[in-house]
């Protein structure tokens, strides 16, 4: 028996070995902290997990959300709007927004800030374009902040834990926003083990208008942030 345990244990020792870097950068540094974003929701309970899971260690993000999935998910929405984390906008259907004519793109974000507006008594401030595509007309046309990622875990390809969990600790560095998507089991999972690393370090993790805010940055309409 106690060979065995002794077995088991060293198979977990060179697992976390494999899995996880000896060196992490993000930890590396003073006063770090990270920008958490998720996209295409909202996504029922694994929305609401991630939320609570924020909430419960002091963090927040910003949930970029499509219009035609906040209908349905009313709840979810008025949840996150009444945290401290934030909503923004994702397209009304995740069309491709360089392949629309710019009154498609203006009628889509009229009809979603009406659902949003519904909701919430808000208007939306802040625009991720679907796949990060949008021109400078696409940037004029929309009365929000526009805001793209640093850092692309790629969970909707791997769909893998330990992936997103290894992917996050080798390349984060301070101030990078970080783009997850809530549709995944996978990607709630990974996101629970990094806050864990991550508050255990004393790292922020923050919404894209409460690190704003905690920095003296004013977020205005039409224009394209990155805070690298």
């Amino acid at each position: 028996m106690k060979n065995i345990l002794k077995y088991i244990l060293v198979l977990c020792l060179l697992f976390i070995m494999i899995c996880y870097p000896k060196s992490i950068p993000v930890l590396n540094t003073n006063n770090t902290s990270l920008i958490f974003t998720f996209d295409d929701g909202p996504n029922g309970e694994n929305t609401l997990e991630i939320l609570d899971y924020l909430e419960s260690h002091n963090m927040s993000a910003t949930f970029f959300m499509v219009g035609n999935k906040m209908s349905s998910q009313k709840d979810i929405v008025k949840k996150v709007y009444n945290s401290n984390s934030e909503i923004g906008y994702h397209s009304y259907d995740h069309t491709l927004f360089t392949k629309n004519k710019i009154k498609k793109i203006e009628s889509d974000f009229d009809k979603t800030n009406k659902i949003y507006y519904e909701i919430t008594d808000d208007y939306l401030s802040l625009t991720r374009p679907p796949y990060g595509a949008y021109n400078n007309k696409i940037l004029k046309a929309l009365n929000t902040s526009f805001i793209l990622w640093d850092k692309d875990t790629h969970d909707w390809k791997y769909k893998d834990t330990d992936f997103i969990v290894k992917y996050v600790l080798e390349n984060a560095n301070d101030k990078d926003i970080i783009l997850f998507h809530d549709s995944y089991k996978t990607t709630v999972e990974a996101v629970k083990k990094i806050i864990d690393i991550l508050y255990e370090n004393d790292i922020k993790v923050l919404s894209v208008t409460n690190y704003a805010k905690e920095n003296n940055i004013k977020l205005e309409n039409k224009v394209y942030y990155s805070f690298k």
